[in-house]
């Protein structure tokens, strides 16, 4: 049972999302600092100011109910009233309001037993869900009959001004949310460019530009990492260049005695009649041999022409249809040719000789490992020309389909088979050339179906 891999978020998504909410937490703690002391100033404030406007008052009610026929619900009136102050007073046992807004009954329980014990005291409560602040100040200390003043005062501006600073606060918490994404995505771009150029670059050298290096960086902490990898580029440019070289040499100095040899075996293979029977059969064993061996040395010499760059491409446009016809002419193959009615006039950019050869390596192939190729096949795709050789063989395992065009792999059955393994790798790197691709899948007759992608020309 496999294990699913967990997925996660890239390493630019998760700065993103830590300065974000490095940017939020740090906008919440200081909103609410600012918001907690903000409120206690304003209400420290406010109650300052409403407790000496009712000392005032209750001053002036004592001086008034000092008159033994006072009324007290006249000396309510007689008190200067701030927007949003009510007065009551307490005499005797009894209750007087100058007005219907706030009423004993609206006072908080506790409020009100602390009143009639003559204890100075002060609530914030809420009527009808509107804040009100009650200060109850005693004019008299007896406590069996005090005698109370108590104001209560509105405390709606103080919420409003407390509601648009909390907006306010959380607008500035988003909007910090917000700048800590966008300085997120500012800082993954900054530390993500090198590894993005080095990806690039390291794109550029698998493609087989061995001369890609990164630009010089003036960041010191970067130069460390530039200059690594730039003199790893170039040992590397180095080594397959060695390695082609030796190929190469190797390959052209075997073609002298090869010459030779091969000169030879059709000496001895011109006079093979006045031999006796095993001698022939040596000679023809020596003959295929040596043939295989210069097959060998001349797919060699190709693939380092190829693998150095210095190969030539000479491209020309044609319709497809005309062009498979020729070339399998030229190769006096017979196969099935079924081409999609799109891509036979379509335009492809081909090498003919490279192409040529392309098809004659399939159609080999197809002989040796598929018992022949069983069709041609043509059609298009969205931007390319798909020209496939299909055969009802046993097909290229899944495993070997990523290797099959490397050198020297032969599958499988290669040990009882004859070629060296270049014939594929040969036929990649033409088709490369030409600006295509090629894959391995399987035919319609459940065997191997190579397929040459070449891009489509616009006429």
């Amino acid at each position: 049972m496999t294990q699913r891999r967990r997925r996660t978020l890239g390493l630019r998504a998760r700065s993103i999302v830590a300065f974000a909410l490095i940017g939020f937490a740090l906008s919440v703690v200081l909103s609410a600092v600012t918001y907690n002391r903000t409120r206690t100033y304003l209400l420290r404030q406010r109650e300052k100011v409403a407790i000496a406007q009712a000392s005032a008052n209750a001053g002036i009610v004592a001086n008034g109910l000092r008159s033994s026929d006072a009324d007290p619900g006249k000396q309510l009136g007689l008190v200067s009233k701030a927007s949003g102050t009510e007065p009551l007073l307490l005499i005797r046992g009894s209750w007087f309001v100058s007005a219907a807004n706030v009423s004993e009954t609206d006072l908080p329980a506790a409020f009100r037993n602390r009143a009639i014990r003559a204890v100075a005291t002060r609530q914030r409560f809420l009527v009808g869900g509107r804040p009100y602040l009650a200060i109850a100040i005693p004019i008299t200390n007896d406590r069996k009959d005090p005698t109370v003043y108590v104001e209560t005062s509105g405390l709606g501006e103080l919420a409003s001004t407390l509601s648009t600073l909390a907006a306010a606060l959380g607008a500035g918490s988003i909007i910090a949310t917000l700048f800590g994404a966008v300085l997120g995505l500012y800082a993954s771009r900054r530390v993500l460019l090198p590894l993005s150029s080095i990806a690039a670059t390291s794109e550029r050298i698998a493609k087989g530009d061995l001369t890609a290096r990164l630009a010089d960086v003036q960041d010191r902490d970067l130069t460390r990492l530039v200059s690594s990898f730039n003199r790893m580029a170039a040992s590397l440019e180095q080594r397959i260049q060695r390695e082609h070289r030796f190929a190469s040499h190797v390959s052209h100095e075997l073609r002298s005695p090869l010459t030779s040899l091969r000169g030879a075996v059709d000496l001895v293979d011109a006079r093979r009649d006045e031999l006796p029977e095993r001698s022939r059969l040596g000679v023809d064993l020596l003959g295929a041999e040596v043939k295989r061996f210069e097959r060998m040395v001349l797919d060699l010499l190709e693939i380092a022409k190829l693998e150095a760059g210095v190969a030539s491409t000479d491209l020309v446009t044609l319709r497809v249809e005309p062009l498979l016809r020729t070339t399998l002419n030229r190769l006096e193959v017979t196969v099935s040719r079924e081409l999609d009615p799109t891509a036979a006039t379509a335009l492809v950019s081909v090498d003919v000789r490279r192409f040529e050869h392309v098809m004659r390596n399939l159609i080999e192939n197809a002989r040796a490992h598929g018992r022949g190729a069983t069709a041609v096949r043509a059609d298009v795709e969205i931007g390319f020309v798909l020209i496939h050789v299909d055969d009802a063989g046993p097909g290229v395992p899944l495993g070997d389909r990523e290797h099959v065009f490397e050198a020297f792999i032969r599958g499988a059955n290669g040990r009882h088979l004859s070629g060296a393994g270049l014939g594929l790798a040969l036929v990649s790197e033409h088709v490369r050339l030409m600006n295509g691709s090629i894959d391995v899948s399987e035919s319609p007759e459940h065997g191997a179906r190579f397929t040459v992608r070449l891009p489509e020309q616009i006429p």
